[in-house]
Formats: structure tokens, C-alpha cells, sequence
């Protein structure tokens, strides 16, 4: 339980720098997120910050 939480709150950390990096830095922490929740499907907003950050549809 307690490595459920802590992927949890890694994977927004990260998703939370991915808002602020550019954005070869930011498909590579995005691309980390999926290690931390690999049974998580990638939320709209994931994609959408990929696709609003750097132009490239992902």
C-alpha cells in the first residue's frame, strides 16, 4: 500500500515538472509517469500538455 502511494504522488511530481520543461525534457517525464502507474492509461491532460507544449500530436 504504501508503494501504491508513493508511485501515486512521484507520478504527479513529475507531472508537475512536465508543465514547466521544455519539451524533450517533458515526453521524457511524461514517458517516466508511465514506470510509476504502468497500469494507468494516459489521462487526456497528459497528452494534451504534450501536444499544447511542443505542437506534436503524441
Amino acid at each position: 500500500m504504501l508503494d501504491d502511494e508513493f508511485n501515486k504522488q512521484r507520478a504527479k511530481v513529475l507531472r508537475d515538472l512536465a508543465e514547466q520543461a521544455d519539451p524533450f525534457i517533458r515526453r521524457r517525464l511524461l514517458r517516466l509517469v508511465e514506470r510509476y502507474e504502468p497500469n494507468r492509461r494516459p489521462a487526456p491532460d497528459d497528452q494534451q500538455l504534450v501536444r499544447s507544449r511542443d505542437g506534436a500530436d503524441r
